[in-house]
């Protein structure tokens, strides 16, 4: 019994890993272009994106992450807090100004 593989599923596949590819190189560029320090690392944020951060940014994602992992199980206080961190450390982090103001909303009952 023949146990090639179908074309069409190596193709999908090969597709998936250039967007992928394509998903951190962006993510290289817009903080080469943005940064002031040398890029470190990819991190991949809660939901899945993929960022370059330089050394400075690293610890603002981890308590991104951990903010937004808090935020799961509703515990909206320190998820608040972790992201007003996470900004002193790197103010112009675009996903924690949209969770802070998400999870205000939820805090105060007006994002239910």
């Amino acid at each position: 019994r023949n146990q090639s593989v179908d074309p069409s599923i190596w193709a999908a596949s090969n597709r998936a890993a250039s967007r992928t590819a394509m998903r951190r190189l962006v993510a290289l560029l817009f903080c080469i272009v943005h940064a002031e320090d040398e890029i470190v690392s990819i991190v991949t944020t809660a939901e899945g994106f993929e960022r370059g951060a330089t050394a400075r940014q690293l610890p603002a994602y981890d308590l991104y992450n951990r903010a937004v992992h808090a935020a799961s199980v509703n515990d909206m206080e320190p998820a608040v807090q972790m992201l007003e961190e996470a900004l002193r450390i790197f103010p112009e982090m675009p996903e924690a100004l949209i969770n802070l103001g998400n999870f205000y909303g939820d805090l105060s009952g007006d994002g239910k």
